[in-house]
């Protein structure tokens, strides 16, 4: 009698047909949450131990199967392609691109497998299979982790132009073919409660930018979930169906189960005492599915306010300033009107500074109008349609695989990730 053989189990995959097996090795290719440029921890509140880079890194990483068989390579490199050619290849079509695009990379030729992760001319030393940075057109989501107050890690100034970063993800987004976009909740309004005081505002020129698309994942809180076994990680099946897909965007509204699913994962494979980030996140922020929800949906209508009030406050010359005419739209036509018939509700706030600059970015507090106890009139014309001009932004939860134990005293890390 045969040996018995289990159901994780299958020795006749070379007899199938091909076209069948390349079906298959296509089905084990992730669907990445792909970002522009690395995340900014010192921007993320409260404050997060863990650096993001290590998510960052692996997210760009070829998908497993490429080191699989010479028919999954195919498979990859018939989908994909290196993210510097990719970027190279727009710069070079598109001489009118956003002005950030393809400025560090370095061309690379693909059709040989050595695409390179190569981000500056000095690490051509680091290319390898390894460390390729690989893109998925048509399999993606691309996300963006600009704020008004971000500051890149390589030194370049991207806020000179408030509404380029968003240009950017929105244009990139078009040429990778991108299934939905996703942007940080702190590019218009921090999630954090009453953090929104302090935090940055949305400034008039990125509204522009954001108009253009009808909708944005909007991350309102990122988790890094560190674990003690890599094996654990993959064979959940959360980040990919090979475990190759490290960051992974949740909408809390419709797929809480899954949100669970994560916190069960971390339960039984994290560190439950020395992991503050994972504490705070699961088993208090993420504690309640009806509290967490009930916060969106506050954030959500702070966000309404800011967004109207920002454009209520703008000049009208800043607030049409760089509109081509097939952007202007009836909202941009109407007159404004004057601020007690936007606004219901007393109104505390004693008035912005004197010496205020209307092109400053700006605290809310700097506002004419106190949103904490002031309500929309949503039954006033103009507020109906700058409302109606609004893209949706829908509250995502970001959870980042992190195999390299930020959360430990640098001396107790390890110093290559843990294999198991």
């Amino acid at each position: 009698m045969s040996a018995e053989v289990t159901s994780a189990e299958f020795h006749l995959f070379l007899a199938l047909p091909y076209e069948i097996r390349m079906a298959i090795w296509e089905l084990c290719l992730p669907h990445r949450v792909e970002e522009i440029e690395p995340p900014e921890r010192y921007l993320r509140w409260p404050y997060i131990i863990c650096t993001l880079d290590a998510a960052y890194m692996a997210n760009y990483r070829p998908p497993a199967i490429s080191r699989v068989c010479r028919e999954s390579r195919t498979i990859v490199l018939k989908t994909g392609e290196s993210y510097t050619h990719f970027a190279c290849a727009l710069a070079s079509r598109f001489p009118d691109a956003p002005r950030r695009l393809g400025d560090n990379f370095v061309a690379v030729d693909t059709t040989r497998y050595r695409p390179s992760y190569t981000l500056y001319t000095g690490d051509l030393a680091r290319e390898s299979v390894e460390n390729a940075m690989w893109t998925q057109p048509g399999r993606l989501t691309l996300h963006l982790n600009f704020t008004e107050d971000y500051e890149d890690p390589y030194g370049e100034q991207i806020t000179r132009e408030r509404e380029e970063p968003v240009a950017e993800l929105l244009w990139r987004a078009q040429h990778l073919r991108a299934t939905s976009v996703s942007i940080m909740a702190d590019l218009i309004l921090p999630f954090c409660e009453n953090n929104w005081r302090v935090g940055p505002v949305i400034h008039v020129s990125t509204i522009r930018a954001l108009r253009r698309a009808p909708s944005y994942n909007a991350v309102v809180l990122h988790v890094p979930v560190h674990l003690t076994s890599v094996a654990a990680a993959r064979q959940s099946g959360l980040f990919g169906l090979l475990g190759d897909a490290p960051l992974q965007l949740v909408n809390p509204a419709t797929d809480w189960a899954r949100i669970e699913q994560f916190k069960a994962l971390w339960l039984a494979h994290g560190d439950l005492v020395k992991d503050r980030d994972a504490v705070s996140h699961f088993l208090v922020t993420l504690a309640s599915e009806q509290g967490f929800l009930t916060r969106c949906r506050l954030w959500y209508a702070d966000v309404e306010k800011v967004w109207v009030n920002r454009l209520h406050d703008g000049d009208s010359h800043q607030s049409r300033y760089g509109l081509r005419e097939d952007e202007v739209n009836e909202a941009d036509e109407m007159p404004k009107p004057d601020m007690d018939s936007v606004w219901t509700g007393a109104n505390h706030w004693p008035g912005r500074d004197s010496v205020w600059d209307p092109d400053e970015i700006a605290a809310p507090t700097r506002y004419w109008v106190d949103i904490a106890t002031r309500s929309l009139n949503k039954t006033n014309p103009w507020v109906q349609a700058q409302l109606a001009e609004m893209p949706q932004f829908v509250p995502h939860v970001m959870f980042r695989y992190c195999d390299a134990k930020c959360y430990l005293p640098e001396a107790e890390r390890p110093q290559r990730p843990i294999k198991d």
